[in-house]
């Protein structure tokens, strides 16, 4: 009975520990080697579960049960081994020559442990029931000889790669180096005291280490990657949602503003907000009578003259020389205001060689626009006849200072 209770606590922990793995749980599928891991951790609890029963059918009086449980217990820990074999060389995958010998030697090992346990029903060569107790035979010693010696390998390996990698390889490698450490002493310890559950044991602290490096640290790099990848999405956005010469926001920045008003009139969420469209005058003139540059400079400073006035307002870089403001709250309560203070501020750069900059205002209008794209279009037809009556304005002060009649 005491000889059971290891190995049910073993199984206890390791189902707690790898309840996301051995069932699927989201985010888990990010852990390298995952399907290795899972297979080598399911045949662990088949080990588990055959050395608990043990316990409590060696007490029997009839030990036939007994022995076709030690039967399935040799056959677990073979497979146990070879699932692990397997989720080295994923883990590990960089040495194709140690690869094809690990893997070589977890499918001896499991053949030949089959192999075994078939022919000891004929021939006690594992194990026997002499006088209703158990007892090795040679065979078990050379099953547990030849997985002491793959661990040696493998741990060795293991050890000497560590040495020469760094980060996440080092660590990698480590893990396996200890897990194989660990078997090698419990091996030890079961083949000379063969009724304590040596081999559980090493185990529990096995996958214990494997679930701190592997499971936990992978896990931490995992979220980290994503946190990195999220950060450069919203890195990537930001350059995309903003115009590169002004700063301001740019036309993909607009057209998500767009949507998202859409969707808040259509929900009847939204009553009051107002658009402005600016357009800037003579861009395509400067440009080509004094070339892009200047043409550049000139866009600067139209994106630096809206900030002015409206410095709580979304700016938009609507087209080459187009722009567009999105009022509400405050801005919006004092649109009128703003507006003749930037008009007022135009008519000024007319007489003084600043940035001539027409403008549109419209309102939303509650029960008769169903979309932003109304009040838009509204503000730039405004805008339209405001450049024309600055033309008009700019041609009457250019006759004027330079004298010719009307």
């Amino acid at each position: 009975m005491l000889y059971s209770l290891l190995a049910i606590f073993a199984l206890l922990v390791l189902l707690i520990m790898n309840e996301e793995i051995l069932f699927k749980r989201k985010g888990v599928g990010s852990i390298p080697a995952f399907k290795q891991l899972r297979f080598f951790l399911f045949a662990i609890v088949a080990y588990y579960i055959t050395d608990a029963l043990w316990g409590f059918l060696d007490e029997l009086p009839d030990k036939m049960p007994a022995y076709i449980d030690t039967a399935f217990y040799f056959l677990a820990m073979a497979l146990s081994v070879f699932a692990w074999t397997h989720f080295v060389v994923a883990y590990i995958p960089q040495d194709k020559a140690f690869r094809i010998t690990l893997t070589i030697i977890g499918t001896v090992i499991l053949a030949g442990g089959v192999a075994i346990i078939i022919t000891n029903f004929f021939e006690p060569i594992l194990f026997d029931y002499n006088e209703n107790a158990y007892h090795g035979a040679t065979a078990r010693y050379s099953f547990f000889t030849a997985q002491m010696a793959m661990f040696i390998l493998a741990s060795i390996y293991a050890t000497i790669v560590a040495f020469k990698q760094k980060g996440t390889m080092r660590r990698r490698h480590i893990t396996i180096a200890l897990f194989g450490f660990i078997m090698i002493i419990a091996i030890l310890g079961q083949i000379f005291f063969p009724l304590a559950p040596m081999y559980a044991g090493g185990l529990l602290v096995g996958t214990v280490v494997i679930h701190i490096f592997v499971v936990v640290d992978e896990k931490n790099d995992y979220r980290k990657r994503i946190q990195n990848s999220e950060k450069e999405l919203v890195v990537a956005k930001e350059m995309a949602f903003t115009d590169a010469l002004t700063g301001v926001k740019s036309k993909h920045a607009y057209v998500e503003m767009e949507q998202e008003i859409d969707r808040l009139i259509a929900k009847g969420e939204i009553h009051e907000f107002a658009v402005v469209v600016f357009d800037l005058n003579d861009l395509k003139g400067v440009n080509d009578r004094q070339g892009h540059e200047m043409g550049d400079k000139m866009l600067i400073a139209c994106c630096d003259l809206i900030r002015e006035f409206f410095p709580d307002s979304s700016i938009y870089r609507y087209g080459g020389d187009e722009f567009v403001v999105f009022l509400e709250n405050g801005a919006f309560e004092d649109r009128h205001q703003r507006m003749d203070a930037f008009d007022h501020q135009v008519e000024k750069n007319l007489v003084s060689d600043g940035v001539v900059v027409s403008t549109g205002l419209s309102d939303f209008r509650p029960g008769e626009d169903n979309a932003i794209r109304a009040v838009f279009s509204r503000a730039d037809l405004n805008m339209y006849s405001h450049k024309k009556l600055l033309k008009a304005m700019q041609a009457t002060h250019e006759r004027l200072s330079t004298g010719k009649p009307s």
